[in-house]
């Protein structure tokens, strides 16, 4: 007969080897959800964004249009860039959208030891390697030089001349990029390397709810 009181921390499998409840459930649980919290802020600041600044902008060049035309001028260039730039934000946001709730499903399951808890978040890491290494390319071919042409536009209307730096500060920025790309995989790598530890899955199989 099954002693109601004792732990469910301890298995004895065929092995003879006791399964310990991993830390890194608790801990990747709490982290997980933690991170989806700040990942739904990011998004709907990137929704407000995204339905806002077009329309300030257009606001204040009319607004400045009979004042000050240079600085009206400068204010629907840059209404312009976001324009064309506006299905990369859409996109971005609503991938970033799908990957938060899978995030937050992963760390709610974990902290539950839910018996699908590390497919939850080993589908999430993949998920979300796959969309940085898409979204890089993107970026550095698509985002990068579009935003350089409108600020070298920019530079000229108000009169600046060239300081001669520019490849450099273009390398610079670039390598700026890839270092935040590089970044944004730490995290989920090292989810998927203690989430599909042998003792992970052997503990969610014998007491996964």
């Amino acid at each position: 007969m099954n002693d109601p009181y004792a732990t469910p921390h301890l298995s004895q499998p065929e092995s003879g080897v006791p399964v310990l409840e991993p830390k890194s459930l608790k801990v990747f649980g709490i982290l997980h959800i933690i991170f989806a919290i700040l990942g739904i802020l990011s998004v709907l600041v990137m929704a407000v964004f995204i339905f806002a600044v077009g329309p300030l902008f257009d606001w204040l060049a009319k607004e400045t249009g009979s004042a000050d035309p240079e600085a009206a001028e400068m204010m629907s260039m840059m209404g312009d860039l976001y324009q064309s730039q506006i299905p990369y934000y859409i996109g971005s946001t609503l991938v970033t959208a799908v990957l938060v709730v899978f995030l937050l499903r992963a760390g709610i399951a974990l902290v539950k030891k839910r018996s699908q808890a590390a497919r939850l978040s080993n589908l999430w890491a993949w998920l979300t390697i796959a969309f940085v290494v898409i979204n890089l390319p993107i970026s550095i071919f698509y985002t990068f030089p579009a935003q350089r042409e409108m600020q070298a536009e920019l530079e000229s209307s108000m009169g600046g001349a060239s300081t001669g730096t520019e490849s450099l500060e273009q390398a610079i920025e670039i390598g700026s990029l890839v270092l935040g790309f590089v970044a944004s995989l730490v995290y989920p790598i090292l989810a998927l390397y203690f989430l599909k530890r042998k003792k992970v899955t052997d503990f969610l199989a014998q007491y996964g709810k």
